[in-house]
């Protein structure tokens, strides 16, 4: 196994049990073409806030069914946005 894949592997059971960033969805679909094109149109846009600074912050989330976890550029802090459960009317 390499290096990489260790310290990828370490990152991500780090990050599964935490319970997410607040976000609000602002466009959907996104307004970028080519995040559309790559997630067969699901993308969408949404804004949330630094975990460390409260700076309003909004990124493109390719697919939104899937958990999205990145370092955010703004302090460095982690972010994991997970997927909202819709309910059946």
């Amino acid at each position: 196994m390499s290096k990489f894949y260790k310290e990828f592997e370490k990152w991500m059971l780090k990050y599964s049990s935490h319970p997410g960033t607040e976000y609000k969805v602002i466009r959907k679909p996104s307004v970028n073409k080519e995040a559309l094109r790559l997630s067969g149109w699901e993308a969408i846009d949404i804004t949330y806030k630094c975990p460390k600074c409260d700076n309003p912050r909004a990124v493109t989330w390719i697919y939104p069914d899937e958990n999205m976890i990145y370092p955010d550029t703004c302090c460095g802090e982690t972010v994991v946005f997970r997927p909202k459960i819709m309910e059946e009317e």
